[in-house]
């Protein structure tokens, strides 16, 4: 209990620094990394873990990008340990094939009705000519699992290879808040709080 306690007050910190003008720190926490990934079906060694590696390397032959097999309705599925305040993602996509991420929408939520596919809608993304990796903003979407997803009925496949999901529990910033109050209440009652 103390541990969980910790981490909720550190989350809690970086989210009361986050909120902080000028500083970024929890907006900058990449969740996917503690995340497990899946997918409609693999292709050429393309596994789904490779895209949350911490690896956005575009380069097909260094093993560092997901891949689907040619199909209707391909998707890809992140499952993040809890349920997050998403405040961004950023998805990589590959160095050649890059129409493979084009029309993909990018779900959020808690349901996996549908593989997951049902959930709400943060964005629908297209390959950038400009730039391999981009960056969509989710406004604290919040949920457990974000999906990509190609709703087509072409058999097509699903391509990129990294994604980052930036942002925080949202439980461990209203646990840090009433924790402050308490601890606030104590001081003005005169009282040493426990473990001061």
């Amino acid at each position: 209990m103390g541990s969980i306690r910790l981490i909720c007050s550190l989350i809690g910190v970086l989210v009361l620094l986050w909120k902080s003008p000028g500083f970024s720190a929890a907006s900058r926490i990449n969740v996917a990394l503690s995340g497990t990934a899946i997918q409609s079906s693999t292709s050429s060694g393309g596994l789904a873990e490779h895209s949350i590696d911490g690896n956005n390397d575009p380069q097909w032959e260094h093993n560092s990008c997901s891949c689907t097999a040619g199909q209707a309705r391909a998707w890809w599925r992140l499952e993040l340990p809890g349920v997050y305040r998403v405040s961004e993602i950023e998805v990589t996509n590959r160095n050649s094939n890059r129409w493979r991420l084009n029309n993909v929408e990018i779900l959020i939520g808690d349901s996996l009705s549908n593989n997951g596919n049902d959930n709400p809608r943060c964005a629908i993304i297209n390959d950038d000519p400009g730039c391999l990796t981009q960056t969509v903003k989710c406004w604290g979407m919040e949920g457990r699992f974000i999906n990509l997803y190609r709703s087509s009925d072409a058999p097509e496949s699903l391509q990129f290879c990294e994604v980052k999901v930036y942002g925080a529990l949202p439980n461990c910033a209203a646990s840090v808040a009433k924790t402050k109050a308490h601890r606030e209440r104590t001081l003005a009652s005169g009282h040493k709080p426990q473990g001061a």
